[in-house]
């Protein structure tokens, strides 16, 4: 199978797993809508960009981000997640099912759907933690752990220094504030990259072009997203994560 077959095949088994949200648990049926039509760019070009109100939308974009890392669950291909945002990621900053969800948020509040966004990620990326293959550097603004609560501090430390987080999760310090534009996450494989665009709950709020990007390396916008976010990361820290990538992957940038 070859590498855009192959995204494609994802991109139909997450629009399946967006047609299944009829849980009352789950989305809207006008956020539904709107990942369909994320989807459908996603299919034609590779990615699809917006600009918007963060806490009002957040839902389609990151309620996808979910999607895609249930479904990447299935791959084989070791992955390579590299969050690079203002703080510390923020699924490992509460244990699932917690019921304090309103302490990610600015003080504005958020959308049932955006609140959603965060308790489904919760579970997301812990599974994909438990696989051996899959690894996650967090990559974070100069003094990005405090802007979290102390007991989010806690539950984030504990998670890296238990059995499931030890060896699995890497954190490093930029050594200044990471662009508003680069704010996101990078999925890698030896045969695709997975780019979210967008900010935290806890910075959301302000309006941004907030994107979502799946597609071969081949691509050249994909390849350009990228690059621009490790060339940043390697420029301030002390992180070579083109080699750790290669190391995790095989993939060569």
């Amino acid at each position: 199978m070859n590498n855009t077959n192959e995204t494609h095949l994802i991109i139909a088994f997450v629009l399946e797993q967006v047609e299944g949200l009829v849980n009352k648990s789950d989305y809207s049926e006008v956020v539904k809508g709107e990942m369909r039509s994320v989807l459908e760019q996603i299919q034609v070009k590779g990615y699809h960009t917006i600009e918007f109100d963060a806490n009002d939308h957040r839902a389609p974009i990151v309620g996808l981000q979910e999607i895609f890392e249930t479904v990447f669950l299935f791959l084989e291909n070791p992955m390579m997640m590299v969050v690079h945002t203002q703080s510390v990621p923020t699924p490992l900053t509460l244990e699932p099912g917690s019921d304090d969800v309103d302490s990610v948020f600015p003080l504005q509040g958020a959308t049932i759907d955006a609140k959603q966004t965060v308790l489904k990620r919760l579970v997301s990326v812990r599974k994909l933690l438990e696989q051996t293959n899959k690894t996650l550097f967090s990559i974070y603004s100069a003094g990005g752990r405090e802007v979290r609560t102390s007991v989010q501090l806690t539950c984030f430390d504990n998670f890296c220094q238990s059995e499931k987080g030890r060896n699995k999760v890497f954190t490093y310090e930029l050594n200044e504030t990471i662009p508003t534009d680069l704010s996101g996450a990078t999925y890698l494989t030896s045969s695709f990259a997975f780019c979210i665009d967008a900010q935290q709950a806890n910075h959301a709020g302000a309006v941004k072009k907030w994107g979502i990007y799946f597609a071969p390396l081949s691509i050249e916008v994909i390849k350009n997203r990228v690059l621009t976010v490790l060339d940043y990361i390697e420029a301030h820290s002390q992180l070579n994560v083109k080699e750790k990538i290669k190391s995790e992957t095989g993939l060569t940038l």
